[in-house]
């Protein structure tokens, strides 16, 4: 990376692609490095691929050869054809790879191979006594409670500090050093905080794309998976999934989920089918608390706050950690509330160790979303019982929960507005069986035109995922 890209200190590299152990040893290589490092959502098109390289100024591009296709689509966009000369482009290979390179492009195993024996001077090697434990690490995108997408910046600090307070809560303590399974994608904020668990547990890690729910199970069987982390929606998959009768996952002692409330039902399935119990025991009560059962733990967090509360309740997501502070605003008002309950909602603002140094290059969303004082509005709303957890009960913002991910709407929007036909778009979420959430657009189109719904479904798939396959526009 240093000889071959011409990498200087706090300059970007950008990742896009599932999870992989090239992905964890890319992360680590930026971590050795003091590199600051950004993830592409795979699901994201050619423009705001092109949007996301140029906002960061990144010098280099490791991308999935299953994604390759999407830089030649941005290469024809005339906003981000300058790219071409300015961000080297290494593809991670896979069985579809055909080989056809540019000058700026290499895989990944020569990049490998070429330096194999090189050594650095020094770890991390853009470490000097300017260097501090606020250096820029990772910069994750996302809408905050509104707008265009924007990179949440996490610091060395942030993310250690969360992943300690990960760490040190039972039983996650009592597992950390178990085998974990994780199915969160590495560029989702959830699967970096995990990855950096692992990293300072010593913990053993399977990363799994899976395309149906029976190669969970097999995975979980053939490498005795004790933790499973992954999204609510996936957890809601496994326990209803009709293999749960006749696999084996008695290995699993621990099920983390977190990205969207799971249903009750689905924690009593798990209960009834695999002894795993959401337990009324206190998780951050490390002298009385006792592990008797295999146990569901639900997570609460955002990309800028990274993980803010667990818990092991169905009814709340549990106390904040340790280094969280919690504070609610009247929704209209945006005055304090001295109180907050079930009668009487606020929204939830976090201050604390972990939370964003800022939106990169963008001072003035930074304003937006985090106030005088240092409370960052989540757009989430709840409350916070007599016993010091945190209930979720609704969400201001809009972004729309696609199988884990978030899907913003206005990424939506203004990739439909470049559309010569259309005159105004707006995009909403609508409940999804498989998926959770879908996006559902209401556009209007110029009167002359003759585009049709097909056409206008046709243009914004082709831009996000891949022909044929499942379709992101309702």
């Amino acid at each position: 990376m240093l000889t071959e890209f011409e990498f200087k200190p706090n300059e970007i590299c950008a990742i896009m692609s599932e999870s992989c152990v090239e992905y964890a040893i890319i992360i680590s290589a930026c971590l050795l490095l003091n590199i600051p490092y950004t993830s592409v959502v795979p699901a994201v098109g050619p423009f705001h691929l092109g949007e996301q390289l140029d906002q960061t100024k990144a010098k280099c591009l490791f991308i999935s050869s299953e994604y390759y296709y999407k830089v030649e689509q941005m290469y024809r966009q005339s906003n981000w054809q300058h790219l071409r000369d300015h961000v080297k482009i290494i593809i991670i290979v896979d069985e579809s790879y055909d080989n056809q390179k540019h000058s700026m492009m290499m895989t990944f195993d020569e990049l490998i191979e070429k330096f194999k024996n090189e050594k650095i001077s020094s770890i991390p090697y853009y470490g000097d006594n300017q260097s501090s434990i606020d250096d820029l690490v990772t910069i994750i995108f996302t809408s905050g409670s509104s707008g265009r997408p924007k990179g949440a910046c996490h610091t060395h600090r942030t993310m250690l500090t969360n992943a300690i307070e990960m760490k040190s809560a039972k039983p996650l303590a009592k597992y950390c050093h178990q085998t974990m399974l994780l199915l969160f994608p590495l560029g989702h904020v959830s699967g970096n905080c995990l990855l950096f668990v692992a990293f300072i547990s010593k913990t053993p890690i399977v990363l799994l794309n899976y395309s149906d729910i029976d190669q969970i199970f097999d995975v979980i069987e053939k490498y005795q998976c004790v933790q499973v982390f992954g999204s609510a929606n996936i957890v809601n998959k496994l326990a209803k999934s009709d293999s749960t009768s006749h696999r084996d996952i008695s290995s699993v002692k621990m099920v983390l989920t977190a990205g969207c409330k799971l249903p009750k039902s689905t924690a009593e399935i798990l209960e009834k089918n695999h002894g795993i119990q959401i337990s009324d025991g206190e998780i951050n009560n490390y002298t009385n608390f006792q592990i008797d059962s295999l146990i569901l733990i639900l997570a609460y967090g955002s990309t800028e706050c990274l993980y803010i509360s667990i818990g092991m309740n169905s009814d709340n997501v549990g106390k904040p950690l340790p280094s969280v502070q919690l504070k609610f605003i009247d929704i209209v008002t945006k005055n304090d509330l001295v109180k907050v309950s079930f009668d009487q909602l606020g929204e939830i603002c976090v201050r604390g160790t972990t939370l964003f140094r800022e939106y990169y290059g963008q001072p003035e969303e930074t304003k937006k979303a985090v106030d005088n004082d240092g409370w960052f509005h989540t757009g989430d709303v709840g409350f916070i019982d007599n016993d010091g957890c945190l209930h979720i009960t609704d969400r201001i913002k809009e972004l729309i929960k696609y199988k884990g991910w978030s899907v913003f709407p206005v990424e939506i929007e203004s990739f439909l507005m470049t559309n010569d036909d259309v005159t105004g778009v707006v995009v909403i979420g609508v409940k999804h069986e498989q998926y959770n959430e879908v996006p559902r657009a209401y556009v209007s189109v110029k009167s002359e035109s003759s585009i049709t719904v097909e056409q206008l479904q046709q243009f914004v798939n082709g831009n996000y995922l891949k022909q044929n396959k499942e379709k992101i526009l309702n």
